[in-house]
């Protein structure tokens, strides 16, 4: 299924197999988890969900926004108890609305930044810097050695950014970057 996406819809997966378990455990571990609501962007295939519900998250505190229907329907079916949306994390804002919320103090993403053009980035940090409350915090990993949010509009958006570890386990070895809402 990951494979069939990934060459059929390469703007919406940034690779060719599936984030693995050690990178979901390390970006996991970033995030306190507690009763608060977490976010999830391009979820895929799960293995990010599968990590935060292992770890405590309740799975009715968990939203799941996915673009690729085929990955929504999927999460759908193996998640019941999760809330699965099939949406466009440029309208957070929407999406957040469309379940009774206005924000939400944590957003942990498998979105391919690195492979959207630069004006869907800047919207999608835009979009996420105004969904975090102010020290809320984002998790995102990049392939690539640069920041995985543009530095300008992660500033405009009120997010700082701090690269983490290296994943090696990974395949391709990932860094995990974590921001925090500041404004």
């Amino acid at each position: 299924m990951f494979l069939r996406q990934a060459f059929g819809r390469s703007t919406t997966v940034g690779g060719i197999v599936p984030s693995g378990q050690a990178l979901a455990r390390k970006m996991v571990a970033e995030l306190t988890l507690d009763q608060s609501w977490v976010l999830e962007l391009g979820p895929g295939t799960g293995v990010f969900t599968e990590e935060l519900l292992a770890r405590g998250q309740p799975p009715e505190r968990l939203l799941l926004v996915e673009a690729n229907s085929i990955f929504a329907e999927h999460l759908a079916k193996k998640f019941p108890t999760v809330r699965v949306m099939q949406g466009d994390a440029r309208d957070l804002r929407g999406i957040l609305a469309s379940v009774g919320l206005t924000q939400v103090s944590k957003i942990i993403s498998g979105l391919p930044f690195r492979s959207f053009n630069s004006d869907l980035r800047n919207d999608i940090t835009a979009a996420v810097g105004a969904t975090l409350t102010v020290g809320g915090v984002m998790l995102q990993f990049t392939y690539a050695t640069k920041p995985p949010l543009p530095v300008e509009a992660a500033l405009r958006a009120g997010l700082s950014g701090k690269r983490g570890e290296l994943v090696l386990a990974n395949m391709p070895p990932a860094i995990v970057w974590r921001y925090q809402k500041f404004a």
